[in-house]
């Protein structure tokens, strides 16, 4: 019997400022690798938050459908469409 993981599948994510390369909502995101600390999620609503201090580790939002280009400056970044049990 297969088990389906409870995060529903992720995906590597490359910033982008354009509509265009939104992904189906996730709630998760793994920060790799820190940068300045800084990153823009874009929201369901098409609502952005714009953070500062990220550091490296696993963070739960709300439904994102994006990482702006503009303001990110954190990298290695997945996102994941479930949320850890």
């Amino acid at each position: 019997m297969a088990v389906e993981s409870p995060l529903g599948g992720s995906i590597q994510i490359t910033p982008s400022d354009s509509s265009a390369n939104n992904f189906e909502p996730c709630t998760q995101l793994w920060v790799g690798g820190a940068g300045s600390g800084n990153l823009a999620l874009v929201f369901t609503d098409a609502s952005v938050c714009e953070m500062t201090g990220v550091v490296v580790g696993m963070y739960t939002f709300p439904p994102f459908v994006r990482v702006n280009d503009t303001n990110t400056d954190v990298t290695a970044m997945v996102a994941f469409k479930g949320v850890l049990p």
